[in-house]
């Protein structure tokens, strides 16, 4: 998944180790290995925070997608089905 330059540069401004706070669409699917396409349903429906806006920038809080993961059902039975 590619992201922009721009952003590319703002996160390369950050110390090392240190993740920024609020991220573009873009970069918020990819921190859940999603693309844009399927996280823009996960937010309509609601399984995934709205984004906040700076200025006219939307971006979104990885806190807050952090927590919505913990929310999302967990299949327990998934282990099972790729043994076979």
């Amino acid at each position: 998944m590619t992201i922009d330059p721009w952003t590319t540069q703002l996160y390369s401004a950050l110390p090392k180790g240190m993740r920024p706070r609020l991220v573009v669409m873009a970069t918020a699917a990819a921190y859940l290995g999603i693309d844009k396409s399927m996280f823009k349903l996960m937010v309509m429906s609601g399984s995934m925070p709205a984004a906040r806006f700076v200025g006219e920038c939307r971006l979104w809080d990885l806190r807050q997608i952090d927590e919505a993961v913990d929310r999302l059902p967990v299949d327990h039975e998934s282990r099972f089905k790729a043994e076979g």
